[in-house]
């Protein structure tokens, strides 16, 4: 009986252990899997010819779809063929969706878009904003070979499998490999195999491309050839170039063309990634490649001079490179769109207009369709926005609009023609574009790019924002300017004057300007005066040849050059009284402690997992002092606090810092270090050890200091369990379930306040600066569920007190909204999302005698296809808002609301609010370009950057961060290569 017992359950397993996979293949592909197929698995037809015959009636085109029944793996059948693409679920057909592309006929007529989750937008699509492709009899003669720079490519996608770039010799190696590891460890296989380089390029077994992401094939080799894409990104941009013109799927831009996939990220946001672009940039340029497609992007901070470099190389061996514009809508520069002789692309949508999210500016060169682009998808992931088919899917942004661009190149030079010539065919063919002119050429057309017989085209090749300094009495511009056709015997060059700047000797005449040819001109400008005028400035640039005119714009932006060295009104000096090694890192020190106020500093440095620490402290006879060094015991440390403040209230102040370490199964533990007013470690205690285990709660870097019973503790507002539970016998276990607590550390352990009967705590709210220095503060709790909650704001002033109910006038969920300081006012401010994208703000001031006044306000978007995502500042007059890339200023007394661009994508970083103005702060490390943004209100209710504000850091000093000192908006410096700090008044 067991014995049948158990022979019934290892059949019963292996009946569970049997999987169903499905797969399309034509007849050959099917006897292809037959020949290595083992015997014992069976191949079944899953539909009958009377099924497949109304199939095709219905008009419904597919290869014949096979299963097998079987106990191995997925991964196992996919090992047997590199054509056929198996699948746990029946593969939806591969069905014709050419109509879906609108890039390569727009119809026109009315379309709808998302702009949120539940909101929809029509807009009408304008007929013919397409590429403009035709059938051409010269055309698609040669093959033209493009390395798609990205996140890898899908190889066995069925539209893009016979489009990758194979070398016969590699792949049979690469063959040989894989069967290898069947049998043994990679490390026998490496050893046997991986010298095996046939086309000896330096790359062995690139059967198909190269990736620069995971382990390396041997330690004198970087990445290795197997190629894979785990996010889509790069196999949709590859679809838009070559998916395969047949009878199902899409239909790429180019015919004759073959894919080199070159894997540099893992996923859409990598900005480390520049070390395997470089690395990736080489092995195209190796590959001999006729066009490099690069639909990536990074700000100015991560800008190397190595892949500039790798680039002009590429260029100067006719490489086409062609970059994606970024997706944040501002003009500031982006790289390596803004690097010479690249071809940046920027995105227009169905009405031909520049698609919302596109970057825009004298940078972009060119313009294509970019929104809701339909192209491939890796088969094994499961598409979002296409739900008719996993292996395709809708995706935005200029990263779709590079590509066009790059078809279009290889659809020219398969043609016979030069890149040079196909470059200057496409930008003089490009077609204007009647909404927006905020770039250098138009919308890609490649019907109007054959109409030009003589292809003349004097362009400014160097598109990168000139840089003015403010301090400098006779300021100049330098255009560089490049001859992409025949010789040139005469061209004027005219620079504009604007409003605010005079161009001195505006005109230019250049004579007999060869193919090729590069050449500068230095234009002296006068600029009017300073205060109330914008950072950023644009001039027209005209240029006259052949009869022929064509405007540009020339971007400017006028800042404050800052050194060591620099001698203005707004700027003051500290020397460093003990050197600093240059290497450290500067943060701020919040000073919580009553008059006077100082900006104090703490310097650390991380090497080979050892951090090291310093105090600055700002002395007489503007100095800083240095503590001694001190060493932070823990590995890889991350700091979240830095407070100054007589939390025992002897009368010296304490330096806390604190930071969060991981110990050896993985618990984070918060430690405390404390040195006293002499910079000397201080034998007090804010927990016991000065450690916090997070067992009850995890404590935020976001605390406040309350003071209770005669000392200041820090306190937080957090979800855990009640410290204070205790079991009522031994038998009973103590109470752990999870709500919200009011919680304080002490030198005895973790406490809570529990004296809000029926209610629970939510917020604290934001203190002013009386309040830090006295350890009182606001907050706020809720009682009930749902939408039938009641709000009372209380005051800690030593003691808890209830001041009263808050009430609205319409629903508001203050549980959902973190409060924010209101501009010089007591209080705080919530917000909540409206309809289309709006934002209601509600507004809860507390005057001097803790009467409360609450308001509440909705701003409409008026910005299509983009919501009001973050409100960084209320004032009186002025509520200051980001969308997903702009800023916005509403106006509280007209209901009226201004944008600008913003520069930033609200989604990575956000704007900081001035304390003493109404306006923001970008900080250097997050800004775009060069230097941090400063934002201020002028007269017409508008934000500008004031460039009386501005600075740009240079020899070696770098922002430390806003900070506030004598009631002033100021900005830290950092100069430690001169041992120096540097502190800038933002305002006169």
């Amino acid at each position: 009986m067991k014995k049948v017992f158990l022979i019934f359950l290892l059949i019963l397993s292996n009946l569970c252990l049997a999987e169903t996979y499905y797969f399309n293949a034509t007849l050959e592909q099917y006897n292809d899997l037959k020949k290595v197929l083992p015997s014992s698995l069976q191949i079944h037809k899953v539909f009958t010819k009377s099924e497949e015959q109304i199939l095709k009636q219905l008009d419904i085109k597919i290869k014949p779809l096979y299963k097998i029944e079987t106990n191995k793996t997925l991964d196992f059948l996919q090992s047997l063929s590199q054509t056929v693409i198996f699948s746990s679920s029946p593969p939806v057909s591969f069905n014709d969706y050419k109509d879906f592309q609108w890039a390569l006929n727009n119809p026109g007529g009315r379309i709808e878009r998302w702009v949120s989750d539940i909101d929809v937008r029509e807009i009408q699509a304008q007929k013919g904003e397409d590429l403009q492709l035709f059938k051409d009899k010269k055309e698609q003669k040669k093959t033209i070979s493009v390395a798609v720079i990205d996140s890898g490519v899908d190889l066995t996608h069925p539209d893009l499998i016979d489009q990758i770039q194979k070398t016969p010799q590699e792949c049979e190696a690469l063959e040989t490999y894989n069967q290898c590891l069947k049998e043994n460890s990679q490390q026998v296989c490496l050893d046997s195999l991986s010298s095996l380089d046939a086309d000896a390029n330096g790359y062995p077994l690139d059967c198909h491309g190269w990736s620069f992401q995971g382990l390396d094939l041997t330690q004198h080799q970087s990445g290795h050839p197997l190629i894979k894409d785990n996010i889509g990104h790069g196999t949709h941009i590859a679809g838009i170039i070559a998916a395969k013109n047949n009878t199902f799927g899409i239909e790429g831009i180019a015919e004759k063309i073959k894919i080199v996939p070159i894997q540099v990220a893992n996923n859409s946001h990598q900005d480390s990634a520049l070390e395997s672009i470089a690395k990736g940039l080489l092995y195209a340029i190796k590959k001999e490649v006729d066009i490099i497609n690069i639909s990536l992007g990074w700000r100015f901070q991560f800008d190397t001079l190595l892949i500039r470099k790798i680039i002009a190389a590429a260029i100067k061996k006719d490489i086409l490179i062609v970059v994606a514009g970024g997706n944040s809508s501002h003009s500031a520069p982006t790289y390596p769109c803004s690097y010479k002789d690249v071809i940046c692309v920027g995105a227009h949508d169905e009405t031909g207009d520049l698609a919302s999210f596109s970057n825009f500016g004298p940078q972009i060169d060119i313009l294509a369709p970019g929104t809701h682009i339909l192209s491939t998808w890796p088969t094994k992931l499961r598409s979002k926005n296409f739900t008719q088919d996993n292996n395709y899917e809708f995706m935005s942004g200029t990263s779709q609009a590079a590509p066009m661009v790059t078809g279009v190149l290889a659809r020219l030079l398969s043609k016979g023609l030069s890149p040079q010539e196909a470059k200057a065919m496409i930008l003089l063919g490009a077609r204007k574009n009647q909404y927006n002119t905020q770039h250098s050429f138009g919308n890609l057309d490649y019907l109007a790019a054959h109409q030009f017989t003589s292809l003349q085209l004097f362009y400014p090749y160097v598109k990168t924002q000139k840089i003015i300094n403010l301090d400098n009495n006779s300021p100049e511009i330098v255009l560089e300017f490049k001859n992409l056709g025949d010789t040139l015997k005469k061209a004027k060059v005219i620079l504009h004057s604007n409003s605010q700047i005079k161009v001195i000797e505006s005109t230019k005449t250049l004579f007999d300007i060869k193919t090729q040819q590069i050449k500068k001109i230095n234009f002296k400008i006068k600029i009017n005066e300073v205060n109330n005028l914008s950072s950023n400035q644009k001039l027209k640039l005209s240029i006259y040849s052949e009869n022929k005119k064509r405007d540009y714009q020339v971007s400017l932006k006028l800042t404050n050059f800052l050194t060591t060295q620099s001698q203005h009104k707004k700027l003051t000096h500290y020397k460093i009284q003990e050197a600093l090694n240059p290497n450290y890192t500067l943060k701020t020190f919040k000073n919580h402690s009553s008059a006077p106020k100082t900006i104090d500093f703490i310097a650390f440095n991380k090497d080979k997992n050892i951090t090291k620490i310093k105090i600055l402290q700002q002395s007489l006879n503007n100095t800083y002092v240095t503590s001694k060094t001190y060493t932070i015991k823990k590995t890889n440390p991350t700091f979240i606090n830095f407070s100054k403040i007589d939390f025992d209230k002897d009368g010296q102040s304490e330096y806390v810092i604190t930071y969060v370490s991981i110990n050896s199964v993985g618990e984070k533990i918060t430690h405390f270090f404390i040195l006293g007013a002499d910079l000397k470690p201080k034998k007090v205690f804010l927990a016991p050890d000065n450690k916090f285990n997070n067992e009850k709660v995890f404590m935020p870097g976001k605390f406040q200091w309350l003071q209770i019973n005669k000392r200041y503790y820090p306190a937080w507002i957090g979800y855990g369990e009640n410290p204070s539970s205790i079991p009522n016998s031994p038998w009973s276990s103590p109470d752990l379930s999870l709500q919200y607590f009011l919680y304080y550390l002490t030198p005895a352990g973790l406490k809570t306040i529990n004296d809000f009967t029926d209610q629970y705590p939510i917020h604290f709210l934001p203190q002013n600066p009386n309040d830090e220095e006295q350890g009182n503060t606001f907050l706020i709790t809720a009682k009930g569920k749902g939408f039938f909650k009641t709000y009372y704001l209380y005051r800690i002033e030593k003691t808890l007190k209830l001041l009263k109910e808050i009430s609205f006038k319409d629903y508001f969920n203050l549980e959902e909204s973190r409060p924010l300081a209101l501009h010089k006012k007591m209080g705080a401010y919530f917000t909540g999302q409206s309809i289309l994208g709006g934002k209601r703000v509600f507004t809860l001031e507390i005057d001097q005698t803790n009467n409360l006044h609450g308001q509440q306000v909705l701003i409409k978007n008026q910005i299509s296809q983009q919501n009001l995502v973050y409100i960084p500042q209320v004032s009186q007059n002025y509520i200051l808002l980001q969308t997903e890339n702009h800023l916005g200023v509403f106006n509280t007394k007209t209901g009226q609301t201004q944008f600008s661009e913003s520069q930033v994508d609200v989604k990575r970083r956000r704007y900081v609010a001035l304390t003493q103005k109404e306006g923001l702060y970008l900080a250097q490390n997050q800004a775009t370009g060069l230097s941090s943004l400063i934002y201020t209100i002028n007269t017409q209710g508008e934000l500008f950057l004031n460039a009386a504000s501005q600075i740009l850091p240079l020899q070696g000093c770098s922002e430390i961060s806003l900070i506030e000192l004598h009631n002033e908006d100021m900005i830290a410096l950092s100069c430690l290569e001169q041992q120096q700090i540097l502190f800038w008044k933002i305002f006169d």
